[in-house]
């Protein structure tokens, strides 16, 4: 069987191969039976300085029903509700309690996972990808993705049949909590998310009060949460993609295309614009100008913001193979180093925590501060953008000065086939060549999507031009090589 995980979770187009509701019970069936017989292998470990346990003013709201089910959420595709109901069922049918928290985004689940006591969460979302496409994955009890091991033993099971189900009584109790709060016009598990957030927040003396943000919420699951939580701290909401119809997530809108929030921060003349993706877990900045800034300009500017109080022991900073060299450079400016972990989140995450750090991420603005989150959280990210403005008294425009971004291209192509690269004669002739060419200053990376049927090119050099002509190049090839 082939794997069914890729590096992030389970992603495919709906109501096909493993995402049709058959496969999808049946995938229900032995997450269960392995929270029956194998719990443990769900662990992810300690969170480290993650707060565990909620604070302040969000216990003043409805305690939704949490411990000790399986939390289910989605972004807001149409076939979120199917693929909900069939993972439900399945769960169910091995004596697993479940509760259905509707539209939330990623990092909600995660924290209302880890806080409250779920078994485990399982967020149905694509992130990025387009309307038609959905995925499933899984958080552990402490909020990180689940192991490799976990995913293993789901596949193995899934391959051969769960050894037995349940009848009567045994099957297992769903409990819904998609009803709004009053007070907040949120879930009950929206508003424990949100109302942490804006304490934490609160907690580092963040009043937003005087500032414009225009907000795209790319029509996914942070389009009530996020202005929620900017209008509650003080600020002048603008918002822009909270108008889902099931089949508008990410089209036009949101991290994959931030001139549309750009265009929005000019004409309102607003202090700052933040672009989230479907499952708001990352983010896009757009300063006042309206000039686009990604995950290295975050990671430089608040890399800096935390060396200055103190809390960057070691002074390290997680990137990966993508991050512009321009970071780099930025961060050894002020004594902080850079190491490089594969594309992945899952990969950030768990360089971070083998050597105790804080704080990391990736270029697409997917970012991790581990003092305040166990995931990529996107309203997070943008907090701690403007904690960072509060804190300097400068607009983003000039804290992002500290990065000088070395010439780059992205270049993605559609492949049919992800053989080794080193496998094929003509694309290792071209690397070497060109890696020659671009000599000590410059860098080639070549991967494949774990997530998508394409493989991305990048390099850096000192002329555009050339390195423009040489993804170009490469492209061509790929498309030759691997159809």
């Amino acid at each position: 069987m082939d794997r069914l995980f890729g590096t992030d979770g389970i992603r495919d187009t709906a109501n096909t191969k493993v995402l049709a509701p058959v496969p999808l019970a049946r995938l229900g069936q032995a997450i269960g039976w392995l929270l029956r017989h194998e719990p443990a292998v769900f662990s992810a470990g300690e969170a480290g300085a993650v707060p565990r346990e909620p604070y302040g003013a969000a216990h003043a709201f409805k305690r939704p029903l949490v411990r000790d089910r399986v939390l289910i959420g989605r972004d807001t595709r149409t076939s979120g509700p199917m693929i909900s109901a069939a993972l439900a069922a399945g769960l169910l049918s091995q004596g697993i309690n479940v509760v259905e928290g509707g539209v939330l985004p990623t990092p909600a689940i995660a924290h209302v996972t880890r806080t409250m006591g779920a078994l485990v969460g399982i967020v149905v979302s694509a992130s990025h990808n387009p309307a038609p496409d959905n995925g499933v994955k899984l958080i552990s009890p402490e909020g990180f993705k689940i192991p490799d091991e976990a995913e293993l033993r789901i596949e193995e099971l899934m391959a051969a049949k769960v050894p037995e189900a349940l009848t009567g009584p045994e099957v297992g109790d769903l409990a819904l909590e998609t009803a709004w709060d009053p007070a907040t016009r949120l879930s009950a598990i929206a508003t424990r998310y949100a109302g942490d957030l804006v304490d934490r927040a609160r907690g580092w003396g963040l009043n937003l009060q005087g500032l414009r943000i225009v907000l795209d919420c790319a029509n996914g699951a942070t389009r009530l949460v996020a202005p929620w939580i900017f209008e509650e701290l003080g600020a002048t909401v603008i918002a822009t993609g909270v108008d889902p119809d099931g089949a508008r997530i990410n089209d036009g809108c949101g991290a994959l295309h931030p001139e549309a929030a750009a265009a929005r921060v000019t004409a309102e003349k607003a202090d700052l614009g933040i672009s989230f993706d479907g499952d708001g877990d990352r983010l896009i900045v757009i300063d006042e100008r309206g000039r686009v800034s990604d995950g290295d300009h975050v990671l430089a500017v608040c890399g800096r913001l935390l060396r200055e109080q103190g809390k960057l022991d070691p002074a390290v900073v997680v990137g990966t193979e993508m991050s512009n060299l321009g970071l780099e450079i930025s961060l050894r400016e002020v004594g902080i180093r850079l190491v490089r972990a594969r594309v992945g989140d899952r990969y950030v995450s768990h360089q971070m925590r083998s050597q105790g750090l804080i704080l990391g991420g990736e270029q697409s603005g997917h970012l991790l501060f581990f003092e305040d989150s166990t995931t990529g959280d996107g309203i997070l990210s943008a907090l701690q953008v403007l904690r960072a403005m509060r804190r300097s008294g400068k607009t983003w425009s000039a804290l992002c000065g500290c990065l000088k971004r070395l010439p780059q291209v992205l270049r993605s192509v559609r492949v049919l086939r992800k053989p080794a690269f080193e496998s094929v004669p003509r694309i290792v002739e071209a690397r070497r060549a060109m890696e020659k060419q671009l000599g000590s200053n410059g860098r080639l990376v070549l991967r494949y999507s774990g997530t998508e049927p394409v493989a991305r090119i990048m390099i850096e050099g000192d002329d555009q031009a050339t390195i423009d002509r040489m993804a170009l190049e490469l492209g061509e090839l790929f498309r030759e090589e691997l159809g």
